[in-house]
């Protein structure tokens, strides 16, 4: 692939303390990548280094196939866009998008042109001469969007660009991000929010432990995290060590028979709420335990049933059995990710 941006074996303290300490990942030109980690993980610290507000080190920041680490951040060719979007007050929608351009020298004509060109691609045309003042929330995020684009950047570097929006304007600007025609511009997105990882990204980087624990597309992530500790943090529930021995699962449960390329010895069994059911007419009970909590989510509500020394979660069944009842479940080998090793979450 032709790179925007690669780190190698990045290093960013937070402040006098060591922080992010081996940070390696490639972003493609024209690719959406999501920079997913929990709160105080240094998602926006590395976005700041990344666009040189923050000081690298070690390692090394390239843009466009350009080593910057060392370079100041308006020769970097990345623009950082904070949550909070800033926009010149004084100046109405078509002229902050122009500034950019016309910093660079470009021709009236041209800027005119690209100013309007940018304006439909986020769908604020009609709000061209408007101040920034009479914006809602939503439209200065798409006016703050189309200015950074139209800086021309090799990297555009969005932090946490939904957090503060109600979930109608997060749905608003979602689409406009998805449907932005990036060209030769690589973008890289930081969240702590599933739901946007899984909207937003071409792949999902996931920032623990102060590295990046895995990169894949969303689909692969919450199919096979890497580790455990990547499982806890995605909120897969289920969670069960055990060991691989003559084409089972052998854990407090009993033997599960698995199939595939299966990793033999200790290992975790991984899987989300939809991998297990309550046996109903002729299906066959793997495991039987009492349900002891009910979750209410607006989607899937679902069950927590403890099996033994083995606390599950199943998806609840209609009508939903009361608290104490005894269940048996049905889980499906065929959506179980074996992470070798023990708990470590």
């Amino acid at each position: 692939m032709t790179v925007a941006l690669r780190l190698d074996s990045m290093a960013v303290n937070f402040g006098s303390v060591a922080g992010l300490t081996d940070v390696t990942l490639a972003v493609a030109r024209g690719e959406r990548v999501v920079l997913l980690a929990p709160s105080g993980a240094g998602k926006t610290t590395l976005l700041r280094a990344i666009a040189g507000l923050e000081p690298v080190v070690n390692g090394s920041v390239v843009v466009g196939g350009r080593d910057v680490t060392n370079d100041p951040p308006e020769s970097r060719g990345a623009v950082y866009l904070h949550q909070t979007p800033m926009l010149f007050p004084h100046l109405d929608v078509a002229a902050n998008v122009a500034f950019p351009m016309r910093l660079r020298g470009i021709d009236r004509d041209d800027i005119s042109r690209r100013v309007s060109e940018l304006l439909a691609s986020v769908q604020v045309s009609e709000l061209a001469g408007r101040r920034p003042g009479a914006l809602s929330g939503g439209q200065r995020h798409r006016v703050a969007l189309a200015r950074a684009i139209a800086a021309n950047p090799q990297m555009l570097l969005l932090d946490e660009p939904l957090a503060s929006l109600d979930p109608g304007l997060r749905q608003d600007v979602r689409q406009v991000l998805t449907r932005t025609h990036l060209d030769g511009t690589g973008m890289l997105i930081a969240t702590h929010d599933l739901d946007d990882a899984v909207l937003l990204a071409d792949r999902v980087a996931v920032l623990l432990g102060g590295r990046i624990a895995q990169v894949a597309p969303a689909e692969e992530l919450f199919r096979a995290p890497a580790t455990v500790a990547i499982a806890a943090f995605l909120g897969i529930p289920n969670r069960i060590t055990g060991r691989v021995e003559d084409g089972a699962f052998c854990s407090s449960m009993g033997r599960l028979p698995v199939g595939g390329a299966v990793p033999h010895g200790p290992v975790v069994a991984v899987f989300a709420v939809d991998a297990v059911t309550v046996a109903t007419g002729d299906e066959q009970a793997g495991v039987f335990g009492e349900v002891v909590e009910l979750h209410r989510h607006l989607r899937h509500p679902s069950i927590i049933v403890q099996c033994g020394s083995v606390t599950l979660e199943a998806l609840a069944p209609r009508p939903v059995p009361s608290r104490g009842a005894t269940v048996g479940l049905v889980i499906d080998p065929s959506v179980i990710h074996f992470v070798p090793g023990t708990d470590d979450a």
